[in-house]
């Protein structure tokens, strides 16, 4: 016995519901995880402190590009769930068209994109913000201090060097986040 439209649509539906159950632990694993390295690469830096060369390149290197690729991989995390719940809306509206003269059977991603609803509920923003601030103010603090513990043993040129590269890699860090959050509105 074939299988009919809306039961066929029904189990797409689950699958993509799995899978931002899913999204939504692995962006909590790579949240922690990278805490978790940040933090120790942190410790290491600062139980090295009088060893010149270990600190400066875990505070201005290993610091603020682990922050930024947990950043990016969160950011990817985020973007497979905005896409699947997208495409939820558009399945629920379809799956709710077959029942014209009732309340829709399928409802929460048409909810969640209410502007009522998301008035209703700012703190997913928040979070969201909350976790690019720690990131990006962890690579920033460890860039500050690095400068802090090399600026009386290299020459100006090459501070100047290389906070330009730490610029450059911070503002294209910030470009992708807001260009990647662009699209989750």
């Amino acid at each position: 016995m074939p299988f009919s439209w809306i039961e066929v649509a029904l189990e797409e539906y689950k699958t993509l519901r799995q899978e931002i159950l899913q999204s939504m632990q692995a962006q909590q694993a790579i949240v922690n995880y990278g805490l978790a390295v940040v933090g120790v690469l942190l410790g290491v830096a600062f139980n090295s402190w009088q060893q010149t060369v270990p600190a400066t390149v875990l505070l201005l290197a290993f610091v603020p590009i682990v922050c930024y690729l947990v950043l990016f991989v969160w950011l990817g995390e985020i973007a497979r769930m905005m896409r699947a719940g997208q495409y939820l809306k558009q399945l629920e509206e379809k799956i709710s068209s077959k029942f014209p003269n009732e309340s829709p059977p399928l409802a929460w991603e048409n909810y969640l994109r209410e502007p009522v609803a998301r008035a209703g509920t700012p703190q997913m923003v928040w979070n969201y913000i909350a976790v690019v601030g720690l990131f990006l103010l962890a690579a920033i603090v460890a860039v500050v201090v690095g400068n802090i513990r090399i600026f009386n043993e290299v020459e100006r040129s090459t501070l100047i060097w290389l906070n330009t590269v730490e610029s450059t890699f911070f503002i294209a860090c910030v470009v992708y986040i807001f260009v990647t959050g662009s699209r989750f509105r």
